[in-house]
């Protein structure tokens, strides 16, 4: 296959460039807009891509050399190859287009070494992750994202262990050390109570338990300051609210650091475990029981019931929110809402959706530098 010459045009989406070559589109890793860079095109699924170039024909400057050995092959990371203030520039003017109005704030501070977490597959004798474009796994002995102490437990654990396993390994560092699960392939990742792993993390004053088989947000550094910020976009109403409701809970890490400014709270969440895990949490700092009402249901099945709560509060995952949840807020009067999200295109979509509310402010926390992700928060008020 032969080295084709391609045009850096403009930024796309999950980290892709676009580009053109002989009057022909093509998704390209690894570069940046204005550059001239010379790669194999390939075909997939109808669409062109480059994610091997060969030659820089006119360079970025902001490119500079990736701190991760495995950057080029590995599929984690998108933006190692620029500097971090170009990283920013992207992901700032990605949220401007499609919300209409800048941030109020940009938030970051690890860029490297930031991660508390790791989600590793497992197979052949390897441990690691897939290429963007290949099914094919990567062996990795240190990620540089990763904590030391997680970094650690990957190469003195996993790597040493690897051998005739298959399937996946998750991992989680809490205060006092790295709790992990090995699921083999093939086999249900369903947890029971009994079998459940987890760990204490403090955070802010609160003791919340977290475990591989639940969410906890990976970026610790920022969390302490995303949770306060949440409190005070509250607290700055000046009004007396009384209740709140959060949907998608998890292990209750907003509604347990907002406990001490609502008279009741409702927590939904589709995990039972997360529920397990915020209730004993509740236990262990001895809140008052009767001011949590905790309800499993399916989010992306099921639409909660009428509420009455005053502030209602989103953390949804990637998917953002599903139509019914939409049509439950259109349904109900909430004097506001807080709304966090780890993906700026599925927040447009739904605020768009919503009937009552505008957007009324946002900030970026940038919980995941070197990829392309990063989190919203923000404020709807009532048109």
């Amino acid at each position: 296959m032969e080295l084709e010459e391609i045009k850096i045009k403009n930024i796309g989406k999950r980290g892709f460039f676009r580009g053109i070559s002989d009057n022909r589109n093509i998704k390209v890793l690894y570069t940046d807009v204005k550059e001239k860079v010379r790669g194999r095109i390939f075909s997939k699924k109808g669409k062109l891509y480059c994610d091997d170039i060969k030659e820089i024909i006119h360079k970025s400057k902001y490119r500079i050399k990736p701190k991760c050995k495995y950057y080029y092959k590995c599929g984690g990371c998108c933006y190692q190859h620029l500097t971090y203030d170009r990283e920013k520039q992207i992901k700032t003017n990605q949220a401007k287009s499609l919300l209409g109005l800048p941030p109020e704030s940009y938030k970051v501070s690890k860029i490297y070494n930031y991660r508390n977490s790791l989600e590793f597959d497992v197979s052949g004798g390897k441990a690691g992750m897939h290429p963007r474009m290949s099914p094919f796994l990567i062996n990795i002995d240190k990620c540089e994202l990763m904590s030391d102490e997680i970094n650690n437990y990957l190469k003195e654990t996993i790597q040493k262990n690897k051998k005739g396993f298959e399937g996946e390994v998750r991992a989680v560092l809490g205060d006092r050390g790295v709790i992990s699960r090995w699921y083999p392939k093939y086999e249900s990742k369903k947890t029971s109570f009994a079998n459940l792993k987890f760990g204490g993390k403090k955070l802010n004053g609160r003791i919340f338990y977290i475990s591989p088989d639940t969410f906890f947000q990976a970026n610790e550094y920022l969390y302490s300051g995303w949770l306060k910020k949440i409190k005070l976009l509250i607290l700055e109403e000046k009004n007396s609210f009384k209740s709140a409701l959060e949907l998608f809970s998890g292990v209750g890490t907003i509604s347990i650091y907002l406990e001490s400014i609502f008279e009741k709270i409702k927590m939904v969440e589709n995990n039972e475990l997360s529920l397990f895990l915020a209730e004993k949490a509740i236990d262990e700092m001895a809140l008052k029981k009767n001011k949590f009402d905790i309800k499993k249901k399916d989010l992306f099945q099921k639409s909660p019931v009428k509420s009455d709560a005053d502030v209602l509060v989103l953390n949804p995952p990637r998917a953002g929110l599903s139509n019914k949840i939409i049509n439950f807020i259109n349904q109900n009067s909430f004097k506001f809402i807080i709304y966090s999200s780890c993906n700026y295109k599925t927040f447009a979509r739904d605020i768009k959706k919503l009937e009552q509310y505008k957007l009324d402010k946002y900030y970026i926390y940038d919980m995941f530098p070197r990829t392309y992700h990063f989190e919203i928060l923000s404020k709807l008020k009532k048109e």
